[in-house]
C-alpha cells in the first residue's frame, strides 16, 4: 500500500541523507503494517462468511453481528455474546477454518495450549462459548473435550472490623469518598450498585434502598441504616444532583 508523503519530492530531496534514509525505512514499516492489516481483515471477513453459511444451512437465520444474537437474546447478556462470539472468532483464526471442521483433537490441542496462558475460568468461558455455537447455531452434537482442571484454591476474603472500617472513614479527606465508604459498607453493595445509586431509590419512610440491576440482573431491597441516610442527606446537599448520589464532574456512573 502506497504511502502518500506530507511534504514535497523537492522538499524530501533538501532533506540531509540520514534523515531520508530513516523516512524511507519508516514508509516500508508502516507500508507492511498496513498490508497485514488488510489481509487479517480479509480473513476475518472470510471466516464470517463461512460461519454464516453453515448457520443457513443448519436451518437458522444468519445474522450480520453475531452468530449467537438471535438464540441468545432472551437467554443471555450482552457481555455474555459478546464472550461467546470472540471465542469462536479467536479459535476460527487460530486455525484459519470455521469451527464445525475441527476435530475433537484439535480442540483438545488448542485447549491444552490455551490453559498455559489464560485463566481456568477464561477457558471455561471459550469452552461454554464453542459448546453453545455447536449445539444451537450449528444444530450438532458437542462433544465433550476433557481438559485437567487446575487446583482449586480457596481463599478466605479478609473482612474489615467496624473500627478499620471507622478509621478508613475517618482517614479519608474528601467527604464525597467518606460517604461512598459508609454506603458500601453499611449496606454491603457491591461497587457499582453504590456508584449508580439515585436519589429516587432512597426510601427515607420505610428506611430501604431500591437496588436495581444487581447481580444477575435482578433488584433488591437493602436496609438503611439512619447514619447512612443522614450521611447521604449531606453529601447530597453539597452537589444537589437531580439524580446521582455520587456524580463526579462529569456526571458519569463510572467514579465520584
Amino acid at each position: 500500500m502506497e504511502i502518500k508523503r506530507p511534504f514535497s519530492d523537492d522538499e524530501f530531496q533538501a532533506t540531509p541523507e540520514p534523515v531520508r534514509l530513516y523516512i524511507v525505512q519508516f514508509e516500508e514499516i508502516v507500508s507492511k503494517l498496513l498490508n497485514e492489516t488488510e489481509d487479517l481483515k480479509k480473513r476475518v471477513a472470510k471466516l464470517e462468511n463461512r460461519v454464516n453459511l453453515n448457520s443457513q444451512n443448519s436451518s437458522k437465520p444468519s445474522s450480520s453481528d453475531s452468530p449467537f444474537k438471535k438464540p441468545l437474546k432472551k437467554k443471555k447478556s450482552k457481555g455474555t455474546i459478546d464472550n461467546y462470539a470472540r471465542a469462536v472468532r479467536r479459535i476460527s483464526l487460530y486455525f484459519d477454518c470455521c469451527p464445525d471442521k475441527l476435530t475433537p483433537d484439535q480442540l483438545e490441542d488448542y485447549f491444552s495450549q490455551f490453559l498455559d496462558t489464560h485463566s481456568w475460568s477464561t477457558v471455561k468461558v471459550e469452552r461454554n462459548g464453542l459448546q453453545f455455537f455447536w449445539r444451537h447455531t450449528l444444530k450438532i452434537d458437542w462433544k465433550w473435550i476433557n481438559m485437567v482442571k487446575p487446583p482449586q484454591i480457596k481463599t478466605i476474603p479478609d473482612v474489615l472490623s467496624p473500627n478499620e472500617i471507622e478509621q478508613l472513614i475517618g482517614t479519608t479527606r474528601k467527604l464525597r469518598y467518606q460517604v461512598f465508604f459508609l454506603t458500601t459498607y453499611s449496606m454491603g453493595m457491591r461497587l457499582s450498585e453504590a456508584l449508580s445509586l439515585q436519589v429516587r431509590e432512597i426510601d427515607a419512610d420505610l428506611k430501604r434502598v431500591h437496588v436495581r440491576y444487581g447481580k444477575g440482573k435482578k433488584d433488591r431491597f437493602v436496609p438503611l441504616p439512619d447514619l447512612t441516610l443522614q450521611a447521604l442527606r449531606v453529601l447530597w446537599s453539597k452537589h444537589r444532583h437531580p439524580k446521582l448520589l455520587f456524580p463526579n464532574a462529569k456526571g458519569s456512573l463510572k467514579t465520584i
